[in-house]
């Protein structure tokens, strides 16, 4: 059996740091798969969880193996799982924070980690494992908020890409992981898309789909977006950080939109802050959306977990994606900055991506 080795939160605390130590291998069952990692991926809950993951201890044990983001090579297959094989180059959306699951088998800061086939997602070989690991969790929080019945509810992309349909999504946010997915996704299922980033960023939307990009801190924004979409119908909007789903909201009041959703992908927590803010900052959050919700605008919170679910993840991860990744139609972005090879090196990793990145991705490559 191969020697497991894992980057461990050991302690949920400001001063904490991960320790990279032995990790049992992990046992398949018959529905799931092992990963040989060769690339991972931070995100933003990756650090919080150092420094705020007291707040839900409860719900993870400790030693925590962190990471959602993983691409490699397919080890081992359930007996019950028939699309993958051994060998299979593939990236994964790892599910170790899900709170039923709560085994950090399934977390991507490992040599291996126990996969849910469901969502993942088979490579071109052209396609390095670093620039795959960027995709999972923008991918599935893109998807889940795009297509999930309780969210927008939009058609699903073809390939060839569908034609335009003659209506709008808003994606406030665009040159994040998860806006640089979502417009893909919307553009090849026939939506034109309006999206917001800095002024650097609007050639990288427009080459991935957007038809009208904002600079999201022009005070006149709102307005001209309002102007421009005129009388076309609006199926709903994305807001990726949770200041934006005000803004949203206002455009969403003045457009024609009868379904007037704002999917929101993050919630109001800073490394910036502490705790007592951060309360504070859930409250005034909590207080909009029933402000909201009285004006006819329901904010809904995306829960990329959902990406699991059977359509999504047929639709996305299984059909749509792996072809459109080997013909070129989807690209695997944002870019990503690699901070060295080694599971030593996902502090540092952390420790990066809490100082800011723009349209870009922290990967650490795990080669031997």
């Amino acid at each position: 059996m191969p020697e497991n080795r894992a980057a461990h939160i050991t302690a949920f605390k400001e001063t904490a740091k991960l320790k990279v130590d032995s990790a049992p291998y992990p046992s398949v069952t018959p529905d799931t798969i092992v990963v040989r990692n060769r690339a991972v991926a931070t995100n933003p809950v990756d650090w919080i969880l150092l420094k705020f993951g007291f707040v839900v201890k409860w719900l993870l044990k400790l030693p925590y193996v962190g990471g959602e983001d993983s691409a490699g090579e397919v080890v081992e297959v359930g007996n019950s799982v028939s699309n993958f094989k051994i060998g299979d180059r593939v990236f994964c959306y790892c599910t170790g924070l899900d709170s039923k699951i709560n085994n950090p088998a399934y977390g991507s800061f490992q040599l291996y980690s126990l996969i849910d086939p469901k969502v993942a997602t088979l490579i071109p070989d052209e396609l390095s494992f670093s620039k795959a690991a960027v995709l999972p969790l923008g991918l599935a929080t893109a998807a889940a908020a795009l297509f999930g019945q309780t969210n927008l509810a939009m058609d699903y992309p073809t390939l060839p890409h569908a034609r335009r349909n003659g209506q709008v999504v808003i994606i406030w946010g665009g040159s994040t992981s998860v806006g640089l997915n979502a417009i893909q996704l919307a553009v090849a299922a026939g939506y034109e898309v309006y999206s917001t980033c800095s002024p650097k960023n609007f050639d990288l939307l427009k080459s991935l789909g957007a038809s009208h990009v904002y600079d999201y801190r022009d005070v006149t924004a709102v307005q001209e977006i309002v102007s421009q979409i005129g009388d076309k119908n609006v199926v709903g909007a994305v807001a990726i950080k949770y200041a934006s789903a005000e803004k949203c909201y206002e455009i969403l009041k003045q457009v024609n939109c009868p379904s007037k959703i704002v999917a929101v992908v993050s919630l109001p927590v800073s490394d910036e802050t502490n705790v007592l803010v951060i309360s504070a900052n859930l409250i005034v959050f909590a207080l909009k959306y029933y402000v909201f919700q009285w004006s006819g605008v329901k904010l809904k919170k995306v829960n990329a977990l959902d990406a699991r679910l059977p359509d999504i993840s047929e639709k996305i991860f299984h059909d749509y994606v792996p072809k459109a990744l080997a013909s070129g139609d989807f690209v695997a972005s944002p870019e990503p900055i690699i901070i060295g090879n080694g599971l030593d090196n996902i502090q540092t990793a952390l420790e990066f991506h809490k100082k800011g990145v723009s349209a870009a991705k922290v990967v650490v490559t795990l080669e031997d």
